[in-house]
């Protein structure tokens, strides 16, 4: 059975993008009501009152001390055959990719919806060591992952269904076929990985599964919808706690794991070093102890640019970071996957996947600006072009009255003259 991690004095939440808070500091709240609405909603984790709304965090303090995972529902249940109202009860929710990815569920259906998706992939591949978080959940309640199966599968209205899983994890759907993965390599889980792997095409980089006619879904977010499905917003998953499978609430001060400073999100070889300061996110699925790396000086060995599954320029890439080579290679570090297969095989003990993931995040925040910068100037152009086109419109209407009323004009024609 799937233990519940200790109730936390007070919880953190993150305000996502394209949000807004709709609770104000001060006001008390149930578990599962809504803080935040938008594009991706958030809800209370538990029952308390709210102490701080600080810009994109909010701090809610709990005001009793045992308040168990499954509260009362806070939304009707839906019988799950109609297209919008599904997608509507995954967002209002809250769900996102609960296998790492954290992308708001919704608009990965819908664009699976617009391009006429009818495969689904049930990715149950745990290809880390020290993580089985969604193995536990398989075992646990299977009933709740199939109410998200057929939820999604009557919004695209599927006609074949994977579900990838390794030798040791057994789960089966009325309707699915199961392929096995016997020996999970962290490359195993990634979604283009597994899409190839599964019918034989591969995913051009810069592309999504949905553009071969495949959607992919970790357990974790089919239980989540599921439970949606059953009136139940996403406030708590099953994290992977140095080895043991809890359920913990989202937002719960990564402090009350580990008294030291760090902790490692994630696998031992994907995962990411943190600050204790921060908190569990919805996207959370491991905790594991910090990581310790000599940091040495990099001795251009190459190992991590034979290891690196898409073929980067890791070690330029490394160099880049101690401004040791031509800025021009960052470009590439968009293609990390994230897998971390390069940090095992470096002898310097650099923590080569943690530098990369930088580089990549930074990229990509940038050409995300680049592109709320372009949208904005293309924004402000029509703005401007409407305005000149509305003054341009006035100037002939005035010009076409004073027509009228000047002598010799239209309204005064056949008047004659003083």
């Amino acid at each position: 059975m799937i233990a519940q991690h200790k109730l936390s004095e007070r919880h953190i939440h993150s305000l996502r993008p394209e949000s807004t808070w709709v609770v104000a500091e001060g006001q008390h709240v149930d578990c599962g009501e809504v803080l935040a609405r938008g594009v991706c909603f958030e809800h209370a984790s538990a029952t308390g009152v709210i102490t701080s709304v600080s810009g994109n965090t909010l701090i809610l303090q709990n005001t009793a001390e045992a308040q168990p995972v499954k509260q009362p529902a806070q939304m009707p249940p839906l019988d799950g055959r109609n297209s919008a109202a599904i997608l509507r009860r995954i967002q209002e929710a809250g769900i996102v990719g609960l296998g790492g990815g954290g992308f708001p569920t919704h608009l990965k259906l819908l664009a699976a919806a617009r391009k006429r998706v009818q495969t689904l992939v049930v990715n149950a591949v745990e290809c880390e060591p020290g993580i089985s978080c969604d193995a536990a959940l398989l075992k646990e309640d299977p009933t709740t992952i199939h109410s998200g199966i057929d939820a999604v599968r009557a919004l695209l209205e599927l006609k074949t269904i994977h579900i990838a899983a390794s030798d040791k994890t057994a789960f089966e759907y009325h309707s699915g076929s199961i392929t096995v993965i016997r020996q999970p390599k962290p490359t195993d889980g990634a979604e283009r990985y597994l899409v190839e792997r599964l019918i034989g095409e591969p995913v051009p980089v810069g592309a999504l599964p949905v553009d071969r006619g495949v959607v992919v879904l970790n357990v974790a977010t089919l239980h989540a919808i599921g439970r949606a499905m059953q009136g139940f917003p996403l406030t708590a998953r099953v994290v992977t706690v140095f080895g043991e499978n809890q359920w913990v609430r989202i937002g719960t001060p990564l402090a009350a794991f580990s008294d030291g400073p760090l902790v490692c999100i994630g696998g031992e070889m994907s995962g990411t070093d943190i600050s204790t300061t921060g908190a569990t996110e919805k996207r959370t699925n491991s905790i594991q102890q910090a990581r310790h790396f000599l940091n040495l000086p990099c001795i251009r060995c190459g190992a991590c640019d034979d290891t690196c599954p898409e073929q980067l320029p890791v070690a330029n890439l490394v160099s880049l970071v101690a401004g040791q080579t031509q800025f021009s290679v960052r470009d590439t570090a968009s293609g990390c996957i994230g897998c971390g297969l390069c940090n095992p095989v470096c002898p310097s003990g650099i923590d080569v996947a943690g530098l990369v993931r930088t580089l990549r995040d930074s990229q990509r925040a940038e050409v995300r600006r680049t592109y709320d910068t372009s949208r904005a100037e293309q924004r402000y152009q029509r703005h401007t072009s409407r305005m000149a086109a509305e003054e341009l419109a006035q100037a002939e209407r005035r010009a076409s009255r004073l027509a009228r009323l000047t002598p010799g004009g239209t309204a005064m024609s056949g008047s004659g003259d003083d």
